[in-house]
């Protein structure tokens, strides 16, 4: 089932039903320009105790130049960072070693 578009930004997973909102978005260098992190959307969950135990969850998708090792000839790898808090107040962190989501 794919997503389904709330308003500008904001979409419904649906399963599992969490309302995910982007918050930021970061556009790729232009032309000339200095070097710059690379491009990417960062997101928040709007609903994020709904089937897991945390109270806060956002992340963070970057998009980087493919590897050379790119088997499936994309035109860029996805690095994903996922920020959570549990119900006890614990921060959290996943960030993947390889670029992936």
């Amino acid at each position: 089932v794919p997503p389904v578009l709330l308003a500008q930004g904001t979409r419904v997973i649906a399963p599992p039903g969490l309302v995910e909102r982007i918050t930021a978005v970061r556009e790729p260098p232009v032309e000339g320009q200095a070097e710059r992190s690379p491009p990417a959307v960062e997101y928040t969950v709007l609903n994020p105790g709904l089937l897991y135990p945390v109270s806060e969850h956002c992340g963070q998708v970057r998009f980087l130049e493919p590897s050379d090792s790119d088997a499936y000839d994309s035109p860029f790898d996805l690095a994903c960072e996922l920020n959570y808090e549990d119900e006890a107040g614990t921060s959290q962190l996943q960030a993947p070693a390889q670029p992936s989501c």
